[in-house]
């Protein structure tokens, strides 16, 4: 564990998640903030899918955990061990979480968002992930940044719904010269599209931005846990 700053941006969000996902190993990043009055508020970080084949491995965010948290809530191997990392690393009945996101991780954020949990989704933070068919309505704000050029987010088989808690930023990745189609989806350049949501001024998409990242607004520092997670061996 280590200290951290409040994350008070989108784009500071989209950093944090990128990195996560670029430790060289499966891990579940959580942030600890204290609110007024001595609450607990958490943050938690899923990256996305880190093994693509389907024979399976001791890494939870594989094609087969892909595949079950489209299927539904509460089969994916990857969503039981982010479950398990944050009971571990202590978020408690009552306790606000904003959850964050990436392709198989925003699945699997929204997943759980979907489902009734001791603690309470305060928000929700996806990137590149087809979470349109994914009913979310218990969390307060909801963000989904996708890109139009991006093949994932289109999974879901249909548009994002038009509900009161959820913003859509959606935007067209310019890709430089060479570059593979799948490039749209790298966080690397989510991150870019991040920095644009948070100059934003479209009134939707301000109001849930407002939400997000002054949910742990006012914590001088938090504590940050690196869950490693992985299958048990056969």
């Amino acid at each position: 564990s280590r200290p951290a700053t409040p994350p008070l941006s989108i784009a500071v969000l989209a950093r944090r998640l990128a990195a996560t996902g670029a430790l060289g190993q499966p891990c579940i990043r959580i942030e600890r903030y204290l609110a007024a009055g001595g609450a607990s508020r958490w943050v938690v970080y899923v990256p996305g899918t880190q093994d693509w084949s389907l024979r399976g491995s001791r890494n939870p965010l594989d094609m087969g955990s892909n595949i079950k948290a489209m299927s539904a809530a509460n089969l994916a191997g990857s969503e039981r061990a982010v479950l398990l990392a944050m009971r571990l690393a202590g978020i408690k009945t009552g306790d606000k979480v904003l959850l964050v996101g990436h392709s198989q991780g925003g699945i699997v954020a929204a997943n759980i968002a979907s489902q009734k949990q001791k603690f309470k989704v305060a928000g929700l933070l996806t990137f590149g992930s087809p979470i349109a068919r994914i009913n979310t309505s218990s969390a307060k704000a909801v963000i989904a940044v996708q890109h139009s050029n991006d093949l994932v987010p289109t999974l879901s088989g249909t548009s994002q719904p038009l509900v009161a808690n959820r913003a859509v930023v959606q935007s067209t990745m310019k890709l430089s010269e060479g570059s593979q189609p799948v490039a749209a989806h790298n966080m690397s350049n989510y991150i870019k599209t991040a920095a644009q949501a948070d100059r934003s001024s479209v009134a939707g998409l301000a109001k849930m931005r407002s939400q997000i990242t002054n949910f742990v607004r006012g914590s001088a520092f938090g504590q940050v846990t690196l869950a490693r997670i992985r299958r048990k061996a056969n």
